[in-house]
């Protein structure tokens, strides 16, 4: 028999090195493509993000009487400095697997969760500080973005509230925070 002939392992990743906000970018259209969002909803929040004006994204599933069932949140720290990060998104993975692959599993649950339930999805965008701290530039924001202020809406059933299923911080960028929340009955 012949001795087996040991070879050297060949990495197959093909890294590619962007600025984090790139990153962040693509992350947040990721999930809401992810979670069917249109093309003008993903422009939206990726033209904010992109200009400092969009920190995040709440996508709440309402059940069919009108009630919060679920809810997955997308938020973004403001970038103090715009690191360049090392992706690999090769092979037709997307960026939120590229970040990580926890973060994958999360928001591919949030996916699964709100389809399986057949729930209608509503969007809340959350800006950053510098624009909530300015009443002229949040409703310049609102106008640029064609957004309709609110704080009213759907809410959790009455006696429900939202509980904390999981909320993570991918670890290439700890300025993301993921987190799923559903709706469960209070403690009488």
């Amino acid at each position: 028999m012949a001795p087996a002939v040991m070879t050297k392992p060949r990495p197959n990743l093909k890294a590619t090195v962007i600025p984090k906000s790139l990153m962040r970018i693509t992350c947040l259209g990721d999930f809401m493509k992810n979670v069917g969002a249109s093309d003008e909803a993903i422009r939206i929040a990726q033209e904010g993000c992109a200009d400092g004006t969009v920190a995040g994204l709440t996508i709440a599933g309402i059940d069919h009487e009108g009630y919060i069932s679920d809810e997955a949140t997308l938020l973004f720290e403001e970038l103090l400095e715009d690191t360049k990060v090392s992706v690999d998104v090769s092979d037709g993975r997307s960026m939120i697997e590229a970040v990580s692959n926890r973060f994958g599993h999360a928001v591919a649950y949030s996916v699964a969760t709100m389809k399986r339930k057949g729930l209608s999805l509503l969007y809340r965008w959350h800006f950053t500080p510098r624009v909530n701290a300015n009443q002229e530039l949040f409703e310049a924001t609102c106008t640029r973005f064609n957004l309709v202020p609110g704080t009213s809406g759907p809410t959790h059933r009455p006696g429900h509230a939202p509980r904390q299923l999981f909320e993570i911080r991918p670890g290439i960028d700890k300025g993301i925070l993921y987190s799923h929340a559903v709706s469960r009955r209070t403690k009488k």
